[in-house]
């Protein structure tokens, strides 16, 4: 394996002499570091009349990463997780951003403990050079409170995942939330995330006034996640005065710049003759659109298109296909309908097993619907052993939801209900 690396090195050599031999290439091939990356980077970019090669990229930010560069171990593993230049290789990845923090790289330290936070496995390097890099979640977020205030990639990657723990890290979210927001220069997707967590009412905090005058600042920088969901509330009068013009030309202005969620409001209100004449063609053109992004919203309602037939043909086999594949994005809703196809037999042949594994992905995932089939799963035993337990535990937490089925289920006594 060693002799075929060497080889391919060489081969890249040659081919860098016989491409031109100016100054900055012969003293990139002496070893002098700051002549490696410059060389990288005009074969990366197309730079001062060269040609874009990114396998001689690869080959001179491996050179200066060699010589111990955090710039050129930094651009290196950057190329390794991308697999700009050759393949994906993410345990390389891994050792290069180690090696660059190590050398005092910041965004080096952001990119490592994102990947330490799921680890690596061994089949992620095809080169076999790499070992696997066991989940480390603890570290990874200790390294990322060191390094998010000097990077900015790193701290938005901490707000998202104190985001998704919010029930454990609430103030800590909060105050770094509020600390950003007042930066002049404050990140879209920080207020975004922000205003999420503002109309979300975790750790007891809840403010949607202050959500929506943060998504219109957002808004304003044209971020199209912000500019949609600034003109859902607009459309809604959630946290703001009612505005369906501005929030009408906020949708197109998002739709422009090819935002998912603009493209299914859209849809929706095509699909439901909402603010516009209803048409369902349209509506399937738009969901379509968003769909071609895996947006798994877009990827849910096209399957509820399929299967309803609502400007389409009906087609239940294709609807179970866009329903799996949203579930498969995590998209609760998606995972919902899929489970529903696999228990009444839409697209499919029935199977309890299928439908109470994605009841269950749904519930996690916070859908109430879900954690009621989940619960009623459990205490029918259909699909999964029976557990009477779990089940009024999963029907209580749909009733706290308030969903009504759930609610009704627990006041009525004996299984046969179920």
């Amino acid at each position: 394996m060693r002799q075929i690396l060497l080889f391919a090195l060489l081969a890249v050599t040659a081919a860098a002499a016989a491409g031109a031999e100016d100054g900055l290439l012969r003293r990139a091939r002496s070893g002098d570091v700051v002549s490696q990356l410059k060389a990288a980077d005009e074969f990366m970019f197309g730079k001062n009349g060269r040609k874009v090669n990114l396998q001689l990229a690869l080959h001179w930010f491996r050179q200066a990463a060699l010589q111990n560069s955090g710039a050129g171990q930094f651009n290196l593993a950057m190329c390794y997780q991308r697999g700009w230049g050759g393949k994906v290789r993410r345990a390389a990845a891994f050792y290069y951003f180690r090696k660059a923090m190590n050398n005092g790289i910041a965004p080096a330290a952001a990119q490592y403990a994102m990947m330490l936070f799921h680890g690596v496995a061994a089949e992620s390097d095809p080169e076999g050079e790499f070992p696997e890099v066991k989940a480390d979640p603890d570290t990874a977020l200790k390294i990322l409170r060191q390094v998010a205030p000097h990077d900015r990639a790193g701290e938005l990657f901490l707000a998202k995942y104190l985001f998704q723990h919010a029930e454990k890290h609430a103030p800590e979210l909060l105050q770094l939330l509020q600390r950003h927001v007042q930066r002049p220069d404050a990140d879209p997707e920080m207020l975004v995330l922000y205003a999420a967590f503002l109309r979300s009412g975790a750790g007891g905090v809840m403010d949607p006034h202050l959500a929506a005058q943060i998504l219109e600042r957002a808004a304003a920088m044209r971020h199209p996640e912000a500019m949609a969901q600034f003109a859902e509330l607009l459309h809604q009068g959630f946290g703001v005065k009612t505005d369906h013009v501005r929030a009408d030309k906020l949708i197109d202005d998002a739709i422009k710049l090819h935002s998912p969620r603009a493209l299914v409001w859209r849809g929706n209100e095509y699909l439901n003759g909402l603010y516009r004449e209803q048409d369902p063609h349209r509506a399937v053109e738009f969901f379509t659109l968003a769909a071609q992004q895996h947006y798994p919203p877009a990827l849910r309602q096209l399957g509820l298109c399929y299967v309803s037939g609502a400007g389409v043909e009906r087609d239940e086999k294709r609807a179970l296909r866009y329903f799996l594949q949203a579930a498969g994005k995590g998209d609760a809703p998606g995972q919902f309908q899929a489970a529903e196809c696999f228990r009444h037999g839409i697209g499919t042949a029935k199977n309890y097993h299928a439908a109470y594994y994605w009841y269950r992905r749904a519930a996690e995932n916070g859908d109430a619907g879900a954690m009621r089939e989940t619960g009623l799963a459990l205490l029918a035993g259909r699909g999964i052993e029976k557990d009477p337990a779990q089940g009024e535990k999963w029907l209580r937490r749909a009733a706290l939801c308030s969903d009504p089925a759930a609610q009704q289920a627990l006041q009525v006594n004996g299984e046969a209900s179920f």
